[in-house]
């Protein structure tokens, strides 16, 4: 799977810090949008039960086969992007 994106970056931002994206373009078979789904979706369920301490997880710590993908990371609504550059095994 590939993911491209648009950085909404000002000139004043560090591009090599996460950004926010005006565009996310997912390049994917079948087989991984439905994987990527399945991640979505308990990850959605993982959040609701614990509640503001959800921090984040990745999607190749969740599903195997995207260990060279892109990196998919949901945050939680009061994590930080910046605490997402490594991967962890459990959701923060």
């Amino acid at each position: 799977m590939k993911m491209h994106g648009r950085i909404s970056a000002t000139e004043t931002e560090d591009v090599s810090l996460p950004n926010a994206l005006t565009e996310v373009a997912i390049q994917a078979c079948t087989d991984e949008l439905r994987k990527t789904s399945a991640f979505l979706s308990a990850a959605a369920s993982r959040m609701e039960d614990i509640g503001r301490a959800y921090g984040h997880e990745h999607l190749a710590d969740r599903q195997p086969g995207f260990d060279h993908s892109g990196e998919l990371i949901v945050l939680g609504p009061a994590a930080s992007a910046t605490d997402t550059d490594h991967r962890h095994g459990k959701p923060r």
